[in-house]
């Protein structure tokens, strides 16, 4: 009956008499009365369905009814318990949620029912509750009932928890003019919460919804609370002069940006006199060394308004100033700030300052106008003997006028000349020589994720067959446990630990065939050894790498290879391409090339070819990819006509080295313009055309036919080919190189990384991903670009025409950006093939340029084409100049 009459009260929202009916109940009646409550039929009883025929503000007051009736509902639930054990029965689960009446409760402004069952029954266990809830980030105490369980001495003060229960604007129950008139009615709330959230992270920077003096808004939640300190300024509500310092101290927290440039415009709204200023100075010199750019701006616009003060600290100013001077993100707030510094060093008080050294760090800097302004007060404040001792280490850095202003010669042809080449690594790697090392290797392999690492364990366990223990899933359960309790989302892993389950368990690795795979031959490979420790199968993989990073030395394949025919082994067919893909031909030696001649299989003509003991092509359809893999990757810039026969014929790679071709599609709406890279057979397979590559098998690499990877994947997809990486790496072409989401990121920076780590050489179309990636929005992918690009001058001393021609022609239909370009010659270099590669894609971009539609910044390219011409000493193309700069007219 107790059950029936309360549900009729809940449902009228009748709370008082909710807690009449539950004040004197037994224990045992109160968690009896909890559990009928819970019960989903009572539930049903008590909460109505939306009717959808209803309008709008039919349905907004059934809604806000509904409100009502819920929180009547937690309040009879909370009326039935007296402590905290009582309260952990009144929670349930919903849709894997923990939900507590109490927690709800909190959670709403209208305390006036809460605070009456707590005035009959006191609560012990607030604190502990609220503890709890600060560990939820969705779910806050409301602050108006937090306030109020404080006064009545119900919960402890806790300064961190309060400041971010006032500040958290949960979507649609907050109003900026309903907490000015709170804070402005409760001085205590008021200094001790409200005035202290500069001490706090409060989360200023989520979106939200509320209403505001000028209606409903959705916006970030510094905004509201910017219009309560007006409205609060407005009536009149005084605040502490303090509140300067204060602010300014935390601008020196280690905050997100948007957070302290809201402290800094709250600054500038409470408008700090000279005299505050100049007594916070050093707070406001501190700011250089934030490397935060809006808040070097911010500190510079201060200090300019009080650096002719007898009480400004001109020495502090210089000595604090030059903690911004390598910051690239600053030069026009540097620019300005040196007109300061020059004031300071002018003041007789401070003559015998020398700020010559570390003022010449700003030369490094690419910007012509920094470098002069920088250059002129050397000049002014250095002599003239220590003036070029200074400069010096700065002179590959500098314009051509700043060297003029500094008196510094150009460097000459032949003094930049220098030959750094490196040789190829060549460290041996080692297979694990017993079970322990086995099992350190399993650790490795899932720590590294590496192609290197995997390979040799996959080795290990095959030499090591003999030493497998019986209890095999109890040694391996340090690593299972990793392992099997998670889901990978990269398809290495997820086939290393399928692997695993196979080993323990003896039994493949399930194919699923319409699976997306990047790396189909992981996959065979964990399947084959599964299979050969089933025969007892000791015979080597083909394709374990020898010798990091992950290559094969050419003996060491042969060597293999007779090993299977002396037993009439059959050789895994992709395991051998692998193996080719992976090994050192032009490590061929003598021993190699005798050995290569004991060959007796359908691959022995193939892998002669390849290592030099033959130059005859013989392709049979046998042996197809094989031979189509082995012709490309010993001469990559042949055309092979002995395929012209074969149904490999119109396989790219196969008769003639991928050049893909390309062109820029440029698309414009009001928002925004589009330089979309269309490239040959839609290669890298572009979303906006409607032409699906071209698929070939698998097996042959230098075609790539193997789809894009995931950033852990895409290591080991690319070890599989490193001899002829430009298939596979075109596939990773950005579509464009502004306004890139994730995979966009992770296709200009995993692969290319690859490429610089392991000095992989590109031939052919590779170079459009080189230079797409020197244009891209992400910097660390055109530092990676330029490196990669020194990399091949240098030390493998490649002729790149082709790619300062691609970069020529790409920047000329505006690509990329040119400043993005720029970058590329603004970093030093003191090699000759550097530099002359660099005055040759400036020509080639001038070369390549629609006068009818010249890019943005072409005049920087005229001026640093100019520059080079001085830098380099050589003579430029004087007419192709003038016909630039009569258009720019």
């Amino acid at each position: 009956m107790l059950k029936k009459y309360l549900v009729e009260q809940i449902k009228d929202k009748n709370w008082k008499t909710v807690i009449q009916s539950c004040q004197s109940l037994k224990d045992g009646e109160r968690l009896e009365l909890i559990k009928l409550l819970k019960d989903e039929d009572t539930t049903k009883d008590i909460f109505d369905e939306v009717d959808r025929t209803l309008g709008e503000e039919e349905r907004a007051a059934f809604y806000e009814n509904q409100s009502r009736v819920r929180r009547c509902y937690y309040l009879a639930l909370l009326a039935c318990t007296r402590n905290y054990s009582d309260l952990k029965q009144t929670e349930s689960k919903v849709n894997g949620w923990v939900l507590n009446p109490l927690r709800e409760l909190l959670c709403h402004s209208d305390y006036v029912a809460l605070e009456a069952f707590f005035n009959l029954f006191p609560p012990d266990y607030l604190d502990k509750v609220i503890q709890e809830m600060a560990k939820d980030k969705f779910r806050i105490v409301d602050f108006r009932t937090l306030w109020r369980i404080y006064e009545l001495g119900w919960v402890s003060f806790d300064e961190a928890y309060f400041t971010r229960s006032l500040f958290t604007i949960q979507m649609f129950n907050r109003n900026t003019k309903t907490d000015t008139d709170f804070l402005a009615g409760n001085e205590k709330a008021f200094h001790q919460v409200f005035l202290v959230f500069y001490r706090n992270e409060v989360p200023v920077l989520d979106i939200s919804k509320w209403q505001a003096r000028e209606g409903f808004v959705c916006k970030k939640v510094y905004e509201y609370w910017t219009e309560v300190i007006i409205l609060l300024n407005e009536r009149g509500i005084v605040f502490d002069r303090s509140i300067i310092k204060n602010l300014l101290e935390s601008l020196l927290n280690n905050w997100k940006k948007g957070h302290l440039d809201w402290h800094t415009r709250l600054l500038e709204f409470f408008h700090p006199t000279e005299d505050e200023l100049l007594e916070h100075q050093t707070l406001l010199f501190a700011l250089f060394g934030t490397n935060n750019p809006s808040l070097i701006n911010f500190a510079l616009r201060n200090i300019q308004t009080i650096r002719k003060a007898k009480r400004f600290n001109g020495l502090g100013f210089i000595e604090n100033f030059a903690l911004c001077f390598s910051n690239d993100k600053c030069i026009k707030a540097i620019f300005s700030g040196l007109d300061i510094v020059e004031n300071v060093l002018t003041n007789p008080d401070y003559k015998d300052v020398d700020f010559s050294e570390r003022l010449a760090v700003l030369l490094m800097h690419a910007d012509a106008n920094l470098q002069m302004k920088t250059a002129t007060l050397l000049r002014k404040f250095t002599n003239a003997e220590d003036l070029n001792i200074i400069a010096a280490p700065y002179t590959s850095y500098l314009k051509q006028k700043t060297k003029d202003t500094l008196s510094i010669s150009s460097e000459s042809k032949a003094s930049v000349n220098a030959d750094i080449a490196e040789t190829k690594q060549v460290a041996e790697l080692a297979i694990a020589s017993n079970w322990d090392e086995l099992l350190f290797q399993v650790g490795n392999c899932i720590h590294t994720k590496s192609a290197t690492d995997i390979d040799l364990l996959l080795e290990g366990i095959n030499q090591l067959q003999n030493q497998i223990p019986v209890d095999l899933e109890k040694q391996l359960k340090p690593y299972t446990k990793q392992l099997f309790n998670r889901s990978w989302e990269n398809h290495v892993m997820a086939y290393f630990s399928l692997f695993i389950e196979g080993w323990i368990n003896e039994k493949e690795i399930d194919s699923d065939e319409g699976r997306y795979d990047p790396i189909p031959f992981l996959k065979n490979k964990c399947n084959r050894l599964i299979e050969k420790l089933k025969k007892k199968n000791r015979l080597s993989f083909l394709s374990t790498p020898t010798h990091r990073p992950f290559f094969i030395h050419p003996t060491a394949l042969v060597k293999r290879v007779l090993a299977y025919e002396e037993v009439d082994g059959v050789i895994f067919y992709e395991d051998l391409i692998v193996a080719c893909n992976r090994t050192w031909f032009k490590n061929a030696d003598n021993e190699s090339r005798t050995l290569a001649k004991k060959m007796k299989g359908k691959y022995a003509k193939a892998l002669s070819y390849f290592l030099g003991v033959s130059d005859k092509i013989e392709p049979t359809e046998e042996t197809l990819a094989l031979w189509a893999q082995v012709t490309r990757i010993r001469n990559p810039d042949a055309v092979f006509t002995e395929f012209d026969n074969t149904s490999a014929r119109e396989y790219p790679s196969v008769i003639h080295p991928l050049m893909l071709d390309f062109r820029i599609h440029t698309e414009s709406n009001q928002y925004a313009t589009w330089h979309k890279m269309i490239l040959g057979g839609n290669w890298n397979k572009a979303w906006y055309l409607d032409q699906e590559p071209i698929s070939y098998d698998h097996i042959f690499y230098n075609v790539s036919t193997l789809k894009k990877a995931s950033r852990i994947d895409i290591p080991y997809q690319l070890s599989l080919n490193p001899n002829y990486v430009d298939g596979q790496i075109s596939r990773y072409i950005p579509n464009w190189t502004t306004g890139n989401e994730v995979d966009g990121f992770e296709s200009c920076l995993f692969p290319l990384q690859f490429l610089v780590e392991n000095k992989i050489e590109t031939h052919h179309s590779g170079w459009i991903y080189i230079a797409a990636c020197l244009m891209f929005e992400k910097k660390i992918s055109r530092e990676l670009a330029g490196e990669y690009i020194e990399m091949a001058l240098v030390e493998q001393h490649k002729d790149l025409d082709y790619l300062a021609d691609l970069i020529g022609s790409l920047t000329a239909q505006k690509f990329g950006p040119v400043n993005r370009l720029l970058e590329f010659f603004d970093k030093p270099n003191t090699n000759h093939p550097v530099n002359a590669f660099k005055f040759k894609v400036l020509g080639k971009c001038l070369e390549h340029f629609d006068m009818q539609q010249l890019p943005a910044n072409s005049k920087k390219v005229v001026e640093y084409y100019e520059e080079w011409v001085h830098r380099l000493g050589v003579k430029g193309n004087e007419e192709l100049l003038a016909k630039v700069k009569t258009k720019k007219k």
